[in-house]
């Protein structure tokens, strides 16, 4: 989980951390942490929202301590663990060597192919969010995916899940319109983007309250 530290003086910053290429066991969700492909994407974002919600001064940025964030797959088995680290050394691997690219196109998915219209209605996803006091290292999980962040608290970890009872596909389709529908249609007002005059925005920072109510109000996804 990588990428540049951001953050506002005197708010604390954004810790830079690199990308999981290995495993390793996490007693705080008893299980063994593995890659997943995700996690060089999401964990941009999320601490893109935190670093520009430090600078807006937004009352859910923390307490000035510095935050960090990263995901990873989970798995019981260490067998399964192992296997799909190594075979992610091996792909990244065999991206840098010349033509690669055309020596695998075979073994990939072809554009157009994917999960059948069956599988995908019996789909659904899980994350375990788990934060912990600054200082103490930081815990993600995507689901039998999870995910977790290192939040400034003298507290102890918390933990809070997100149930998605609908295919992770396509939740990003249902993602993308509701927040389309944000913009478009609730009370300018109320978006915190808007009242920060804008920027290059992620959707939680944009968006704050309005698109999570959204969410809910679908009956697809179960924040606790």
């Amino acid at each position: 989980a990588g990428g540049a530290a951001a953050g506002a003086p005197g708010t604390g910053a954004v810790e830079p951390m690199a990308d999981r290429w290995w495993f390793d066991w996490r007693e705080e969700v008893g299980a063994y942490a593995v890659p997943w492909p995700m996690e060089a994407v999401n964990t941009r974002c999320v601490r893109r929202s935190a670093a520009l919600a430090a600078a807006a001064g937004s009352p859910w940025s923390g307490t000035g301590e510095p935050f960090a964030y990263t995901e990873w797959a989970t798995t019981s088995r260490w067998q399964t663990a192992a296997t799909s680290a190594i075979g992610g050394v091996v792909f990244r691997l065999l991206l840098g060597i010349p033509y690669a690219t055309s020596l695998l196109a075979p073994l990939l998915p072809k554009p157009g192919t994917g999960p059948s219209d069956e599988a995908m209605a019996k789909a659904s996803f899980e994350y375990t969010f788990v934060a912990e006091p600054s200082g103490r290292r930081p815990s993600a999980v995507p689901g039998s995916s999870s995910a977790g962040a290192a939040a400034a608290s003298d507290a102890r970890p918390l933990t809070t899940k997100l149930l998605g009872a609908i295919d992770p596909y396509l939740a990003t389709a249902v993602f993308v319109s509701q927040t389309a529908l944000a913009m478009a249609a609730d009370d300018a007002s109320s978006l915190p983007g808007i009242l920060q005059g804008g920027g290059v925005l992620t959707p939680a920072t944009a968006l704050g309250d309005a698109l999570l109510h959204r969410l809910q109000a679908t009956g697809q996804f179960d924040f606790s």
